[in-house]
């Protein structure tokens, strides 16, 4: 096998010239970049543009797989300074371990990718004398990273009819073990009334009447039902935009409250939803609909897991820190302990430098990452 293929610098320095926050470009992004970049035959690509690979043998619902998920969408460059010219910069000044991999993604999504990929190619050209897999090891790379909901995965794995295991998702976290992450939730409130002109307001019903209704008892409902962590903190449920409808001189019969909530272990998005939609139906003849547009499940795994414990031993023979990481990010981690299997999250990056003009990934840490992968894969498939 080419060392191109295995080695984790360049892989990333490959697919740093792909911009990758819109969704022709993520679609590219994994065809023409990263699917030439995997030493495995049967690689896939199914109808949404995710790329599905096998190494070992076929899952069954006696030999559970394990899944290696990594994204393939970023921001958009922001404020960065050629986001999408690969080159190597110093990164002291910004907290980092000396030389660092400059690219849009490199801290968050594509940095963990890069060496997720290159410890999976190095699965796949290792003699069976050398090492059997005993499970399958299932490498996904999805069109997803910013989407702030499960759907992408969700799909996936039932259109691939793929039997559930544990897995790592694969996104900056320092090479720390990520035990747990929020989960998510957005949704829209809609006020619906009657509109009428504003010479005779009493022959309407201002929606921004409702409105405002509807916003007191959201902030009662959230202070009513609070929801803590010691490890992730507080839950949140927070209004962000409101506007009414339709324009123009005229008092609207409608308006929308947009809503984004974080949610810990023990809170469902779909449960919360629906209790939102009885407390809030307020009187005097408004309607009230609320809709939830998307959602990630909360995620939290005990130290004691096998695959957390696997993880830990995987860092501290790399040298790394084992102390465990909790993050607000809402990630895929979530829908493997939704499903009842376990879930977490690892990989080479600073998570403070996600969507700075700063994005670079350590080369240390990215080699580091590498082999915190390549141990990982082998103690989850070796039994």
């Amino acid at each position: 096998m080419k060392k191109k293929l295995t080695d984790a610098q360049s892989i990333l320095e490959t697919l740093v010239p792909y911009p990758n926050a819109e969704t022709d470009d993520v679609r590219r992004f994994i065809a023409e970049g990263v699917r030439t970049l995997v030493g495995a035959s049967g690689v896939e690509l199914d109808e949404d543009g995710n790329l599905i690979v096998r190494l070992g043998p076929e899952p069954s619902p006696n030999v559970r797989p394990f899944y290696v998920c990594t994204y393939a969408q970023d921001f958009g460059p922001g404020k960065q300074k050629d986001p999408y010219k690969s080159r190597i910069v110093d990164g002291t000044e910004h907290g980092q371990d000396g030389d660092c991999l400059w690219g849009r993604g490199n801290c968050e999504h594509r940095g963990a990718l890069a060496a997720a990929l290159a410890a999976f190619n190095q699965m796949a050209g290792t003699k069976p004398k050398k090492f059997k897999l005993k499970r399958p090891l299932l490498f996904m790379v999805l069109t997803t990273g910013e989407s702030g909901h499960h759907r992408v995965i969700d799909r996936a794995m039932k259109n691939g009819n793929m039997t559930m295991g544990d897995g790592v998702i694969a996104r900056g976290t320092g090479n720390r073990v990520c035990l747990g992450n929020k989960g998510s939730l957005h949704a829209h409130i809609e006020i619906h009334g009657q509109s009428y002109h504003p010479s005779n307001p009493k022959k309407a019903l201002n929606a921004i009447d409702g409105a405002e209704e509807t916003l007191r008892r959201l902030k009662e409902f959230a202070a009513a039902n609070p929801v803590d962590d010691l490890d992730l903190g507080d839950s949140a449920l927070v209004p962000i935009e409101i506007y009414s409808r339709p324009p123009g001189p005229i008092i609207p019969d409608q308006c929308v409250i947009e809503l984004s909530g974080r949610l810990l272990p023990g809170q469902d998005p779909e449960d919360l939803i629906a209790r939102m939609r009885e407390t809030l139906q307020i009187p005097g003849g408004f309607r009230t609909e609320v809709i939830l547009d998307r959602s990630h499940y909360p995620a939290k795994v005990e130290p004691e897991a096998p695959l957390a414990q696997a993880a830990k031993e995987a860092v501290r023979d790399a040298g790394g820190d084992t102390e465990p990481l909790y993050m607000h990010a809402s990630l895929d981690a979530g829908y493997f302990c939704h499903e009842g299997r376990t879930g977490i999250s690892l990989g080479p990056g600073a998570p403070e430098l996600a969507h700075s003009p700063h994005d670079m990934v350590s080369i240390n840490e990215l080699e580091d990452g590498a082999r915190i992968y390549l141990s990982l894969f082998q103690r989850m498939t070796s039994e």
